[in-house]
Formats: structure tokens, C-alpha cells, sequence
């Protein structure tokens, strides 16, 4: 009896001292999210270098900016292609209007777990202030801006700024 209970203690030892091994395993992925964001990338260089080029009204760098011609721009809800953006574009700087990005007031990326069905998981979101001036007058606008990148170029952008500025600037 007394071997056996020296026996089932130095079992009890051994088995203590034993190191543990747990099953890895991976935290539950909580469903209120769907990716992570950043402050500085190679997209969000990307978007504001797009944006220089773009409010100076230089149409063959936004053309370059973009995947395919038929990448849409929402302009205000205005649903446009490439194309038909750098048109407006053009119409802006024949008017005389210049702009000049003042400032980010916030700027970052969002980089999403899953892809959209067009397959983009990257989207720059930007809130900027923006001078429009026609030379005698000049207004400030708040631009909000989403572009979807996808292998380094936009391929879809939403803008949505109250447009009624550049119409007083037009008269």
C-alpha cells in the first residue's frame, strides 16, 4: 500500500510538472467588424497625389489615375465615366475656376476582411477642405471622397460636396 501511494504522488508530480500543450486557437471573430483601417499606405499617397492632379484640372493624370475608362465616378450622385468626368473637368478650367486643397481634415484607409463582387477590399476615405476661386471670388467646399483601389489604381470614387458653390462662382 505504501508503494502505491508513493506511486499515484510521484504520478501526481510528474503529471503537474508536465508541461501543458493547448490547442492553438483563434479568437472568434467579432461580427460588428469586417477589416482593419490605417492612417498612411501606398493607396492613401495615392488618392492625394490623384487629388493634386485632379483639382488642377489635369485630365490626362485623372485618366491615369483610373483602371479602365469605364470606371464609374459618382459625382454628387451623378453616376459618370471617366470620360464624361474629365469632360466636366474640362468645363471647370475653360470657366476659369482653380482649386486648391487646403487641407485633409481626416484621411485613412479602410482595408476590409472580404472583397466586394467587383473584388476590391481597399477603400481611401478622405473629408477635405477645398478653395474654388474664379479670380474675383472664392469659396471653400467640404469634400467627402471614397475611392475603391484596387491593384494601384482607383477604380471606382464617390465625391458628394455641395455644388451650388461652383454655380455662384460660375455667374
Amino acid at each position: 500500500m505504501k508503494q502505491t501511494f508513493i506511486l499515484l504522488l510521484a504520478g501526481v508530480f510528474l503529471f503537474s510538472c508536465a508541461e501543458k500543450k493547448e490547442a492553438a486557437s483563434t479568437p472568434a471573430k467579432d461580427p460588428n467588424q469586417n477589416g482593419y483601417t490605417v492612417a498612411k499606405s501606398a493607396n492613401i499617397d495615392l488618392v492625394k497625389a490623384f487629388n493634386e492632379k485632379a483639382f488642377a484640372l489635369d485630365t490626362a493624370a485623372v485618366r491615369v489615375a483610373f483602371a479602365a475608362e469605364n470606371d464609374t465616378i459618382h459625382d454628387n450622385l451623378t453616376k459618370l465615366n471617366v470620360t464624361q468626368n474629365n469632360e466636366l473637368l474640362g468645363n471647370l478650367k475653360g470657366a476659369g475656376l482653380k482649386f486648391t486643397i487646403k487641407n485633409y481634415g481626416a484621411l485613412w484607409e479602410t482595408i476590409n476582411d472580404e472583397p466586394t463582387p467587383a473584388g476590391v477590399k481597399n477603400f481611401v476615405i478622405a473629408y477635405m477642405l477645398v478653395n474654388a476661386s474664379n479670380g474675383k471670388k472664392s469659396k471653400d467646399v467640404l469634400f467627402h471622397q471614397v475611392c475603391a483601389v484596387k491593384d494601384g489604381k482607383i477604380v471606382e470614387e464617390w465625391d458628394v460636396y455641395d455644388a451650388k458653390i461652383f454655380d455662384e462662382l460660375l455667374k
